[in-house]
């Protein structure tokens, strides 16, 4: 291994012991040793658009997440299945333990979608999360190798976490030995992006917008868990909140990283479709950081442009307006990808919020996501879904104190952690991964 993975390596390390610890100036420690990582890593600042340093750094990464080990399982088995346009999606299947199989007692199904900012991560570099989630909700789980950008931006990755959710329901899982009618969905980060969009898709019963049918039922999902998950494109562009507060890179997950990873998840350089350079959509750059095109002409704009534009439009998720005023005539492009709800699900309409099944949220105090997250909560309670909010955990013994919100049976349940950071959800070596852990288990089990 590189000496400079190996030093970021125990830097990690000592993230790990530290977080332990309780005190007043554990969050000062754990930002400070947080940034020293992530420059050595990587692993939540990037500042570059080249494909070829992405790999690098991807590579980088993978390295040090594939390295840990997790609990042991009774059977983990590599297959695919069939994404909406024949791709063939990667999945790893985790057996917990053997009695259930013996006494033919199918268990939950868990679909698992990790996190890293959409670029990041694999099913290797989350191998523990998954272990443990089967572990201590004692479930099969899906975790699925869903696409990436730069070469697949949106919606691929939401396209292939439809597609596991239906295929799991269509007999995927009743085949991995698990009940089709218990079968719940998790997702970590950007991964909690794709499980809240996918089950607000499945959350209508008829999916529109491109995705097929999902289930003849209300409910395709009995659970839906989402940890720290992204939800708002918009609350990126503003430097305000928590993006404010928690933005400037001390706290692991910085605001530029973050405008980044959207950039590169809605395709606004690289992907498909791109040309000889890759360049995919790098004309609507500009238009993902917030800026719309806008030209006033005094003849009608030629053929060819409109063209040009169409193509723009139909490829990079743009739209276009073209007016004639008197003597002028005005072209307005702007974005349409992050005010999309499938990528933005903060966007979503009320029927789908009302409609979401029981959702439990974990995220950390200190975050830059923690104003959208409430929002989020803020928005299904408005739409007359309720929402709940579960209390907050101040140290790293669990998640105590329950009540308040918006209505006690409410499907969006918030938990909150005020001694951790980004990427804690379900990481035994960070403070409160265990607690959220503990917490998600147990929501699935009481409603699957």
């Amino acid at each position: 291994m590189n000496p400079k993975w190996r030093l970021g390596a125990l830097l990690a390390l000592c993230v790990a012991v530290l977080v332990s610890w309780r005190g007043s100036g554990q969050l000062t420690v754990l930002s400070w040793l947080a940034s020293i990582t992530d420059r050595l890593l990587g692993i939540g600042g990037m500042s570059t658009y080249d494909p070829q340093q992405i790999a690098e750094r991807k590579q980088r990464v993978e390295a040090i997440l594939s390295g840990v080990r997790g609990k042991p399982m009774h059977r983990v088995e590599d297959m695919t299945f069939p994404g909406s346009d024949g791709f063939a999606v990667p999945v790893r299947i985790y057996h917990p333990n053997a009695t259930a199989a013996s006494l033919g007692e199918p268990l939950p199904a868990i679909i698992y979608l990790h996190g890293g900012g959409w670029v990041f991560g694999s099913v290797d570099a989350f191998d523990s999360v998954a272990r443990a989630l089967a572990a201590a909700a004692n479930s099969i789980v899906l975790s699925v190798g869903y696409r990436q950008p730069p070469a697949h931006p949106f919606p691929r990755a939401l396209e292939d976490a439809a597609a596991a959710l239906r295929w799991a329901r269509r007999g995927g899982a009743r085949a991995l030995g698990a009940d089709a009618a218990r079968v719940a969905l998790v997702g970590d980060s950007a991964g909690g992006n794709l499980a809240a969009a996918a089950a607000l898709a499945a959350a209508g019963g008829r999916v529109a917008e491109g995705f097929r049918q999902l289930s003849g039922r209300r409910r395709a999902l009995c659970a839906v868990v989402l940890g720290s998950p992204v939800l708002s494109r918009a609350h990126a562009r503003r430097a305000a909140g928590s993006y404010a507060r928690y933005g400037g890179g001390a706290h692991l997950l910085s605001r530029a990283t973050m405008e980044l990873y959207w950039d590169l998840y809605l395709g606004a350089v690289g992907g498909e479709g791109g040309g000889k350079g890759g360049g995919g959509c790098v004309a609507a750059a500009p238009l993902r950081r917030g800026r719309p095109l806008y030209a006033q002409i005094r003849r009608p704009p030629p053929p060819a442009l409109i063209w040009i534009l169409g193509v723009l439009a139909s490829r990079c998720h743009v739209a276009i307006h073209h007016s004639r005023h008197f003597t002028t005539h005005s072209v307005f492009v702007m974005d349409t990808a992050g005010e999309d709800w499938r990528a933005s699900p903060l966007r979503a309409p009320a029927w789908r919020l009302r409609a979401l099944p029981p959702t439990l949220v974990v995220y950390a105090k200190q975050e830059v996501v923690a104003d959208e997250v409430e929002a989020f909560s803020a928005r299904v309670a408005a739409a007359g879904g309720g929402g709940t909010d579960g209390g907050s955990s101040n140290d790293g013994g669990g998640s105590s104190g329950s009540g308040g919100g918006g209505g006690a049976q409410g499907p969006v349940t918030l938990r909150r952690y005020d001694a951790t950071l980004h990427g804690f959800f379900a990481r035994e070596g960070m403070s409160n991964g265990l607690d959220s852990l503990a917490d998600t288990a147990r929501f699935i089990r009481q409603h699957c």
